[in-house]
């Protein structure tokens, strides 16, 4: 008969040791969130002290750049596109409108929806912008052979696109096409 330990752990100390665990492991200079985040704030720094004296921010840059390659769009699709929250993207768009940046039009079929389009100054503006921009990505991509920055932007894509899903796409394709046990999403027929 096999003797119970009965120093049973509780789930803290259990949780302690894993992250206990983890830590040993983890280095910040090599964390994926870490990397992508310092890299942004490296351009964001810079591109803002630059835009400035246009009188123009990152979150401003991110709706003229939207705008400017995907035409018109709803404010709630430019709030995705620029990650904005909503309400912080109708506030801006106030702004923006009172500067001359954009205009706001009435949907064609639905006069509730709101259109928000560059106007002649804001398609100005972001064009003169846009070298300073560009900038960015060649100093970012330097000594990058351009096989090497299609992939890593493929990957980049897909890392937004695992991000973006939750996790459950990446945990689908680890399992080999089958659902994890965890999941409560039907299986994929094989």
């Amino acid at each position: 008969m096999k003797k119970r330990n009965s120093r049973r752990q509780s789930p803290a100390a259990r949780a302690g040791r894993r992250a206990q665990a983890d830590l040993a492991d983890f280095q910040l200079d090599n964390f994926f969130p870490h990397l992508i985040n310092r890299a942004t704030g490296i351009i964001r720094t810079d591109f803002e002290s630059r835009a400035k004296p246009f009188g123009i921010n990152i979150e401003k840059w991110r709706v003229l750049v939207s705008l400017l390659t995907r035409g018109p769009q709803k404010i709630t699709t430019l709030a995705r596109l620029t990650t904005i929250e909503v309400p912080t993207m109708s506030y801006l768009l106030k702004r923006m409108i009172r500067a001359g940046l954009i205009v706001r039009n009435g949907h064609h079929d639905d006069g509730r929806v709101a259109i928000i389009d560059l106007s002649k100054n804001g398609r100005a503006l972001a064009l003169r912008i846009l070298p300073i921009v560009r900038r960015y990505e060649m100093i970012a991509f330097a000594g990058f052979t351009a096989a090497q920055i299609r992939t890593l932007k493929a990957q980049l894509r897909a890392v937004l696109h695992n991000l973006e899903s939750g996790g459950r796409s990446a945990a689908v394709k680890r399992a080999g096409g089958r659902r994890p046990a965890r999941s409560s999403a039907p299986r994929r027929s094989e």
